[in-house]
């Protein structure tokens, strides 16, 4: 009986094991310190952070590996100015990152 009930405990924790998803989060935060808007795209998500606003990026991933996370950031309606960043994201990084974009930059 003991061993009946070791061997059925055992079969439900590797099937628990293999049936469980487990998935990365991290969060990114794209401040725009700048004048003037600007266009920020992180991973396929896409928009335009208003000058002196910021955006929130919530990120999640299945397994629990590294991501890396391709982010592009440009004055609104000027992608030949654009700045490409790739990062390392791990499970749980609360990453913040500033755009500073002025009348400057686009003249």
């Amino acid at each position: 009986m003991k061993k009946n009930t070791f061997i059925i405990l055992a079969v439900v924790f590797v099937i628990s094991l293999s049936g469980c998803k487990y998935n990365g989060e991290a969060t990114i935060t794209v401040y725009n310190q700048g004048t003037i808007d600007a266009h920020v795209e992180v991973d396929r998500a896409v928009t335009v952070v208003a000058a002196g606003t910021n955006e929130v990026f919530e990120l999640s991933w299945p397994g629990k590996g590294d991501q890396f996370i391709n982010i592009l950031t440009y004055p609104f309606r000027h992608p030949e100015l654009g700045e490409t960043q790739v990062l390392t994201v791990k499970n749980g990084d609360n990453i913040s990152l500033t755009v500073a974009y002025t009348l400057d930059d686009i003249q």
